[in-house]
């Protein structure tokens, strides 16, 4: 597959989640993805719809999804001294039940940057609070957002004068 071939199925997937999103009682997107993994993703996703959306109606819509996908993920928080850590269940792993991660796609790191991220847009506003560039997916964070496009003082260092 090509590059584009990527990019139009990535936003074939992401056209179908941001349809499952209603304002409306469910069940709708939160049902759907939060079963047994951390909803982290989807809930990145809603945030980054939220803060390019230009309907402020569809945008409050899509903030309470991604609050949503937030509260679930707290909901299954285990806190102790040693912090905070998740724990999921894999059907095909016996037994299903995994051990807590720091990875970023089903462990505390990613948990840990959507749940920051949450905070600074409910802090800051949707048009207020900065997305931290990925590799991966600064094509999927709206371009105003971007820590790169704003002069970043880290990014303009190691970019040099």
């Amino acid at each position: 597959m090509t590059g584009e071939g990527y990019r139009e199925l990535g936003e074939a997937a992401w056209s179908w989640v941001l349809g499952q999103v209603r304002d409306e009682e469910g069940p709708w997107l939160p049902e759907v993805v939060a079963g047994d993994g951390p909803p982290t993703g989807v809930g990145d996703i809603l945030l980054d719809a939220a803060q390019d959306c230009g309907d402020p109606a569809r945008a409050g819509v899509l903030l309470r999804a991604a609050r949503t996908m937030a509260d679930a993920i707290a909901e299954r928080a285990i806190r102790d001294q040693a912090g905070a850590r998740w724990r999921f269940t894999a059907h095909r792993q016996d037994p299903p039940l995994l051990p807590p991660g720091t990875s970023w796609m089903q462990g505390a790191a990613g948990i840990a940057a959507f749940l920051l991220r949450l905070a600074r847009v409910m802090d800051s506003g949707l048009t207020g609070a900065p997305v931290v560039d990925r590799p991966d997916q600064w094509w999927a964070v709206p371009g105003r957002l971007r820590l790169s496009q704003r002069g970043s003082p880290d990014r303009m260092e190691a970019a040099g004068p």
